[in-house]
């Protein structure tokens, strides 16, 4: 094994009606890059991520996953079965691992994948989704995947079908994140971001509720611009900046504002875009600290993580507005 990274998905949806556009960052799971050479067992060679049935099987031989305890988060991750992974080829039970346990023969669950060689790595690949939607008594906040891996054969006579076991390092599984942005009647852009989220030690700080979740993110909304012939790295502010607020939605927190665009013309020498930015607050040090927050007449030094960012595009109508494109 080489490495894994999270993966993700992007959809959008627009309301013409409503002048609503919708995106959303949808949790996808892991890939996993692979160094060896593929196929050593024949053709038809899959990974096989590697479940425990139930028998309480030792760590270093299946999958676990959790909650990350830095999250003042309550979901409850119980253990991953196969249907837990939506894309996978194939699944099987009852497979015997190549090690013994306690010295006997022990068999597990596997959820497997074809892996595909990319050429401008020179590694072999798998994406594995992973779906905790029916283990989660709420949707977690960055889980905490540690997958165990093993080449498997389907065409093998038992108990052959599997190699050795191999632990990958942990990794954190992205959040879902949807951002709606709408016109409003008097011109403005109405901005709302919601999706798993919790509070972290800046927010037992600050207080419990509200204002802890609040405390321990902050969402920024940007206009931004730049010349019509420029490149995508030439994006600078325009006057136009709103910080959400947090609000109580169900049994979570939303983040919602208003922002007024800043004035055009058309036909327009300049291009517009919303950027909208979601950072999780840290206490740090005094010499990089790039806030404060205060409770109890107590103040502390913070730091902000970008954890989430994505943009919508605005255009000028005939009239030298700028408005959300649709």
């Amino acid at each position: 094994m080489s490495h894994l990274v999270p993966t993700f998905t992007w959809e959008q949806t627009v309301d013409t009606d409503a002048h609503r556009v919708t995106r959303t960052r949808r949790a996808a799971g892991i890939r996993v890059y692979l160094r060896r050479p593929w196929f050593s067992s024949g053709d038809d060679e899959l990974l096989a991520v590697v479940l425990d049935p139930g028998s309480r099987l030792p760590a270093e031989l299946v999958t676990r996953c959790g909650i990350d305890p830095v999250w003042a988060d309550d979901s409850v991750l119980p253990r991953l079965r196969p249907a837990n992974f939506p894309n996978a080829a194939g699944t099987a039970t009852g497979r015997t691992l190549a090690e013994t346990v306690g010295g006997a023969p022990a068999t597990v669950s596997v959820a497997t994948f074809a892996p595909v060689y990319d050429t401008q790595l020179g590694l072999w690949s798998c994406d594995i989704d992973v779906n905790l939607g029916d283990l989660a008594d709420s949707p977690a906040y960055y889980p905490f995947l540690r997958p165990a891996l093993a080449r498997y054969q389907p065409y093998a006579v038992e108990p052959l079908h599997l190699s050795k076991v191999v632990t990958g390092e942990y990794v954190q599984l992205m959040p879902e994140r949807t951002v709606t942005a709408a016109m409003t009647a008097d011109g403005r852009i109405h901005i709302e971001l919601s999706g798993p989220a919790a509070a972290n030690d800046v927010g037992e700080f600050t207080g419990p509720g509200r204002e802890g979740a609040a405390a321990s993110r902050r969402v920024v909304a940007t206009v931004q611009q730049r010349p019509s012939t420029a490149g995508d790295l030439e994006w600078t502010p325009a006057d136009a900046t709103a910080e959400l607020t947090c609000t109580p939605r169900g049994t979570g927190f939303i983040w919602t504002g208003d922002l007024t665009p800043p004035p055009g013309r058309f036909p327009s020498p300049t291009r517009h875009r919303l950027l909208i930015e979601e950072s999780e607050t840290c206490f740090t040090d005094r010499t990089t600290a790039t806030a404060t927050v205060t409770a109890g007449g107590v103040t502390r030094p913070v730091s902000r993580r970008l954890v989430h960012a994505d943009f919508f595009g605005l255009t000028t109508t005939v009239f030298g507005k700028v408005v959300l494109e649709e």
